[in-house]
């Protein structure tokens, strides 16, 4: 019963994890001010993680405490 669980929560997991939606990635300097916020339409999280972790790249060029993260 229990392998029969975890294989049905492994399963719903992933299915869950794979999902396409809208989503965003807000990026903040050191002081928590908002620096921008980028939108991705019908993405996996996993690509907007991906972007999210370019443009955090990208602002942290001018102001080095920069974190973006997605939501």
């Amino acid at each position: 019963m229990t392998k029969k669980l975890i294989l049905l929560m492994s399963v719903l997991l992933a299915g869950l994890s794979s999902c396409r939606k809208d989503r965003s990635c807000t990026c903040t300097d050191s002081s928590g001010t908002t620096l921008g916020t980028a939108t991705y339409i019908n993405v996996k999280k996993s690509e907007a993680r991906s972007f999210c972790s370019a443009l955090q790249s990208q602002y942290q060029t001018s102001s080095p405490g920069a974190s973006c993260v997605v939501r």
